[in-house]
């Protein structure tokens, strides 16, 4: 890796051959070339950056209102009317936990609570409430948890006596996990890590590891279907209430309802 492979004109480009994406012609982010499928391209992807996880937190604390002056409660109907996402995404929905001292995580799935809501929605109920909020330094898309309880490693090839994992197979790099604040994840098999039965003699791999269905692991999203994501934030009680807003470039006479929540909505995170 050299530094002209990462930095064009003295700033840095995320779409290099190291994270998988060039453009196809330059100045243009519209138009990417995947160079290496199996790289980790690092929240080059536009709906992943830093500026988007901002963005979306920052507009979640706009009060809303329908024309009849009602205050906008409804997690998708907030989603909707703020136009911070698509609703029916797995990345949009998402849940808060509080921490003591005024601090927050925002984090991805259903792990805290049975009720699935966006990220916006939370914030906004901090807003409403009285409260300013603020993302926490530094400011990043964590992992907070990885939850390896559900895996197993095939030993024999049969698929039906998965042993535990073998410790030393997932690995934290980057950032702090025990602080909820990991940032990579190295899976491996350690070595040494011999087969039975069908697999007789053969090191054992990540391909031979089950996942919570049952199913040997082919790709990263079956890691990824355990891994709860957070945005970590501040939050500074008894401050005034901003007025509500009515809707972003939509009709906020048209009542919510729950037979249209899963619509596509083309949001901008």
């Amino acid at each position: 890796m050299k530094h002209e492979h990462l930095f064009v004109n003295g700033e840095y480009e995320p779409y290099n051959q190291w994270n998988g994406v060039v453009r196809t012609n330059a100045g243009d982010d519209t138009d990417l070339t995947t160079t290496n499928h199996g790289c980790i391209a690092h929240l080059a992807q536009v709906n992943n950056k830093l500026t988007a996880e901002v963005n979306i937190a920052a507009q979640a604390t706009v009060i809303r209102k329908r024309n009849n002056g009602d205050i906008i409660v409804d997690p998708v109907e907030l989603c909707k009317c703020s136009q911070h996402g698509n609703p029916g995404r797995n990345s949009d929905p998402m849940v808060l936990k509080q921490h003591p001292k005024t601090r927050l995580s925002l984090s991805s799935g259903a792990y805290y609570t049975n009720e699935k809501v966006q990220i916006a929605s939370q914030i906004n109920a901090l807003a409403r409430d009285g409260n300013k909020i603020s993302i926490a330094d530094p400011v990043a898309i964590y992992m907070k948890q990885f939850d390896t309880s559900k895996f197993g490693l095939d030993v024999d090839g049969s698929g039906e006596n998965p042993e535990d994992i073998p410790a030393g197979t997932f690995t934290w790099v980057r950032g702090n996990i025990e602080k909820g604040m990991g940032l990579r994840l190295h899976i491996e098999v350690p070595r040494d890590t011999i087969g039975t039965g069908a697999n007789a003699g053969r090191q054992l791999d990540v391909s031979d590891i089950l996942d919570s269905s049952n199913q040997h692991i082919r790709y990263g999203a079956q890691f990824a279907d355990d891994i709860t994501m957070t945005v970590n934030g501040v939050v500074i009680p008894n401050s005034p209430v901003a007025d509500p807003q009515k809707c972003c470039g939509c009709d906020a006479n048209v009542q919510f309802s729950p037979a249209a929540a899963g619509q596509a909505f083309v949001g901008r995170v």
